[in-house]
């Protein structure tokens, strides 16, 4: 019983980190499209992110 315990936690430490690492490289796609739009002298006329980044938008306008 305590073998499928610890393997049970595995799975969900594993499952956490593939979330968390996801949604940190998601973000950081968000901001920079954000600033390589700021750099371009463009506007942000609209940006959406979603609660776990999972998806976002951003819409630049010169």
């Amino acid at each position: 019983m305590k073998r499928k315990s610890v393997r049970n936690g595995l799975i969900a430490l594993m499952a956490i980190t593939v979330l968390g690492k996801s949604s940190y490289f998601s973000y950081s796609g968000y901001t920079a499209a954000k600033q390589e739009c700021l750099a371009n002298d463009g506007t942000i006329t609209e940006h959406q992110l979603d609660i776990w980044t999972a998806s976002w938008s951003v819409d630049c306008e010169r």
